[in-house]
């Protein structure tokens, strides 16, 4: 009898034990699936964010580069910095109503003055010249840049530009 019990207490701890294997055994196979899965589905989110931020730069370089040469050709035809703000109040206009309606406009500083055509004025302390959308254009002529996350003197954000500094340097043209 005492020996039937010891046996019976012994065959019930195996039983446990091989019931709590068995459960390790699962939940190793469901964590090590779970960890791919999220790993897998991680890789992909950051994906397309890389795709997506990849392609609203290019559409503001390819915009920006556009803004940049009709200006040059207006300037080549003589246009003055009132046409040029009369052009980029109407651009930043369109662009503003037809896609984003946070759009800080285009602006720029063309023979030292600093022209907005969203129609904001700085106050007199700023200077265009030092602005990180200014400087990052200045190294690359010719070419749209990003500039560096900056505080934007309008809105208090930060913020990002992406600008042009004209071939012959005369302006730069941000938005």
């Amino acid at each position: 009898m005492k020996l039937n019990k010891i046996f019976r207490s012994v065959t019930q701890f195996l039983w446990f034990l091989a019931f709590t294997a068995a459960m390790a055994v699962i939940l190793c196979f469901f964590y090590a699936s779970t960890s791919r899965n999220i790993i897998s589905n991680t890789e992909k989110t950051a994906m397309i964010s890389v795709q997506v931020t990849e392609e609203f730069l290019t559409e503001k370089i390819n915009l920006i580069t556009l803004e940049s040469e009709s200006v040059s050709r207006m300037i080549s035809d003589g246009a003055d910095n009132e046409d040029i703000l009369y052009f980029l109040s109407e651009t930043s206009d369109g662009y503003t109503k037809s896609y984003d309606s946070d759009f800080t406009g285009f602006y720029g500083c063309f023979s030292g003055e600093y022209i907005d055509g969203s129609g904001w004025v700085p106050d007199e302390e700023y200077v265009c010249e030092e602005r990180p959308w200014y400087t990052s254009a200045a190294g690359s002529p010719g070419k749209a840049v990003i500039s560096e996350p900056y505080v934007d003197a309008q809105t208090g954000k930060i913020m990002l530009s992406v600008s042009r500094m004209s071939p012959d340097e005369s302006y730069v043209i941000a938005m």
